[in-house]
């Protein structure tokens, strides 16, 4: 990555959040409400990679 910081380590990981915030169109249910989708999104590297995933229409957490 070139970066002085990392200079010392063997091996170098990186990893993202991402808070992600929406007005919703529809039709509000009152004018004092406001409806907002949020999604959290998270990444990371590891040396063993593991990754889980779901969606909000989902029962529970997928596996890969």
């Amino acid at each position: 990555m070139g970066s002085p910081f990392l200079a010392s380590e063997d091996c170098v990981l990186g990893g993202v959040i991402v808070l992600r915030c929406c007005r919703c169109s529809d039709a509000q249910p009152s004018p004092d409400i406001q409806a907002i989708l949020v999604e959290f999104l998270w990444s990371h590297t590891t040396e063993s990679m593991c990754v889980g995933y779901m969606s909000a229409q989902d029962g529970k957490a997928k596996g890969e």
